[in-house]
């Protein structure tokens, strides 16, 4: 008898919820040992139980799995893959997944302020949150703004009285 994709989905779907990573790669593995091609929504929902158990280099290929066979991953796809490199501190790969979004005209709001830019300021790279806010044309909230670590001070600069003292 034929798999019921959506039951797999399901099942996938209760255990990223569940914090159960292994057992939805399991489950993927299953329906694909029965033949079945997984759906784009399958995938999507391991990429997300992948990012849950800080597994980001599996979401990451399970994100370019999606590409491969769909062509373009779900906007859920694209925000677990991003959330699980942010999440690992690997903002490099977590902003080019950003920009691969944004290229495809996926909202990348939602994953901008609630994991790229905590990322970003937690790695020091307040130069790219200055970029990324400019370019989002002001749709980051001030909440988001707000958790951004302040700034650095500037070095002081010696005065033309300084260097006379010494």
């Amino acid at each position: 008898p034929r798999a019921d994709l959506l039951s797999f989905s399901t099942a996938m779907t209760a255990c990223e919820r569940g914090s159960e990573w292994p057992r939805a790669l399991s489950i993927l593995s299953v329906l694909r040992n029965m033949g079945q091609r997984p759906t784009q929504i399958s995938l999507a929902v391991a990429v997300a139980a992948c990012s849950q158990g800080s597994q980001w280099r599996s979401a990451l290929d399970l994100h370019q799995e999606a590409i491969a066979l769909y062509g373009m991953p779900t906007e859920a796809g694209f925000s677990s893959a991003v959330e699980a490199t942010a999440n690992a501190e690997q903002w490099a790969a977590a902003l080019a997944l950003h920009s691969e979004m944004r290229a495809h005209n996926l909202n990348s709001d939602p994953v901008l302020r609630r994991v790229l830019v905590p990322c970003l300021a937690a790695a020091g790279k307040l130069d790219l949150v200055t970029t990324l806010v400019r370019d989002q044309k002001g749709h980051l909230s001030e909440s988001a703004l707000s958790r951004l670590p302040p700034p650095h001070p500037p070095p002081p600069r010696s005065s033309k009285s300084n260097r006379k003292a010494k």
